[in-house]
């Protein structure tokens, strides 16, 4: 429990859109605070997907995010 983002992904997700022909640029978007609130986590963490989601756009790529707290765990 707790590491549904890195289970896809270590699954072989990536890999598997590189061998149906896709490109594929994997970022992992994470917060520098060490103990952030909720409130001031969400409104940062969506900023910082805005920016990555509409640089994504603008180079006429498709956006898949993936979302959770799986990284917490994996540190």
């Amino acid at each position: 429990m707790g590491s549904g983002t890195f289970h896809i992904i270590d699954r072989g997700i990536i890999e598997q859109f590189k061998s149906d022909g896709y490109e594929v640029d994997y970022k992992e978007i994470l917060l520098e605070e060490g103990f952030p609130t909720e409130v001031a986590s969400t409104a940062k963490l969506l900023d910082k997907v805005r920016v990555v989601v509409n640089s994504c756009i603008q180079n006429q790529s498709f956006p898949i995010v993936l979302s959770g707290t799986a990284a917490l765990q994996r540190a």
